[in-house]
C-alpha cells in the first residue's frame, strides 16, 4: 500500500520512494538551505517525487514543473491525480525531455530534480538543458549508479571537469543504496 493515497491505484514497473519519510529530511535541508521556490522534475513516472516535494515544502507555495515520456502506463492519470491534489502548485508535461527546451523556455527554476533517461547520452542532454535553462541547482537521483551503460556520476564528473557543475553535496539516504548528489551551476552566477 502505497503512503500516499492520490497514487494507490496507479502502478509502475520501475524504482520509486516506497518510504517516503526516508527522503523528508533531505528535502527539508535543500527547501531551507537553499531557498527553493521553483523545481524543474525530468522523469515523474508515477508522482512519488513530486508529491514528496510538494507535500514537505514548508511554505506549501513552492511549484513543480514535471517533464516525464510517458512510457509508463500510469504516468498520465498519475500527472492528472497529483495535479487535482496540488492544483497550480504541479504541472506536467508529456514529452521527452530531450525536446522540451522550447516548452520550458522563459521559465525560472532554482532546482531541477534529473532523474530520467539514466543512459550517457540521456544524463548529459539533462544537464545540458538545465544549464541552457540557467538553473541554479541540479539535484540528481540514483547518484551510485556508475557503469560504462548508465552512469550519472560518470557524466556529471565530465561535467565537473569542463567547470560547467560543482559538486555541493552527496546525500546518503542509508537505505539499500540510494544517493543523490546536488551539483551548482557554474556557468551563471547566483546569489544561492
Amino acid at each position: 500500500m502505497t503512503q500516499y493515497p492520490h497514487l494507490a491505484d496507479f502502478s509502475t514497473t520501475e524504482g520509486h520512494w516506497h518510504d517516503r519519510n526516508v527522503f523528508r529530511p533531505t528535502i527539508h535541508d535543500l527547501y531551507n538551505k537553499y531557498k527553493v521556490k521553483s523545481i524543474l522534475e525530468i522523469g515523474f513516472n508515477i508522482g512519488y517525487s513530486a508529491s514528496m516535494w510538494l507535500e514537505f515544502d514548508p511554505d506549501k507555495k513552492s511549484t513543480l514543473t514535471s517533464v516525464d515520456i510517458g512510457i509508463h502506463a500510469d504516468t498520465v492519470k498519475a500527472a492528472e491525480a497529483v495535479k487535482n491534489l496540488h492544483g497550480d502548485r504541479f504541472s506536467f508535461i508529456l514529452c521527452d525531455s530531450k525536446k522540451v527546451r522550447k516548452q520550458l523556455e522563459g521559465q525560472l527554476f532554482d532546482l531541477a530534480v534529473i532523474d530520467g533517461d539514466h543512459t550517457d547520452v540521456g544524463v548529459a542532454s539533462d544537464i545540458r538543458l538545465c544549464l541552457d535553462l540557467q538553473i541554479p541547482l541540479l539535484l540528481f537521483d540514483d547518484y551510485w549508479t556508475y557503469s560504462d551503460s548508465n552512469g550519472i556520476r560518470k557524466i556529471c564528473d565530465q561535467f565537473l571537469h569542463e567547470k560547467k557543475l560543482s559538486l555541493l553535496e552527496v546525500y546518503d539516504l542509508d537505505v539499500e543504496q540510494p544517493k543523490i548528489a546536488l551539483y551548482r551551476n557554474d556557468t551563471i552566477h547566483t546569489q544561492k
